[in-house]
């Protein structure tokens, strides 16, 4: 990404696609999630709680249009009508795993080390409130 974008839409309400919109929006982004299908209740707990806005059993083109940049599911196809709308547009599109290392990498520029970035993924993400990484992992972070 050139430029930093100030609206991204999130297309896909999966584990992946809700970790990008929170992280855009604990970033500062404006951040809009679209589901062609149902969104699990759980998924849309997590939305909420971060105040991300979000649509499920199709996507309103209008809304998505709106966006500096897309972060597109892998699940959807280039060949999904949204994904041909937004190509004919101009509007960017990136994967969630293109996202989140431009901002891993922009964590680097900021003179920000490696263990800073798992720190940081560790004490201030979703994964905070869960206890994944055991107390060894936690006492190894704190000896780098």
């Amino acid at each position: 990404m050139n430029t930093t974008p100030k609206h991204i839409v999130v297309l896909g309400a999966a584990e992946s696609g809700v970790g990008a919109a929170i992280l855009a929006a604990t970033n500062g982004l404006t951040v809009f999630v679209s589901d062609a299908g149902p969104i699990k209740d759980s998924a849309k707990m997590e939305l909420e709680h971060y105040a991300i806005d979000f649509e499920e059993h199709g996507h309103t083109i209008d809304r998505v249009l709106t966006a500096d940049l897309i972060v597109k599911s892998p699940g959807i196809p280039e060949s999904a009508h949204i994904i041909k709308a937004l190509r004919s547009a101009g509007v960017a599109i990136v994967s969630e795993i293109e996202f989140e290392t431009a901002y891993q990498i922009s964590l680097i520029e900021d003179n920000r080390t490696p263990s800073n970035i798992i720190e940081d993924v560790i004490y201030h993400s979703v994964l905070e409130d869960m206890e994944l990484f055991g107390e060894s992992l936690v006492h190894y972070l704190n000896t780098i």
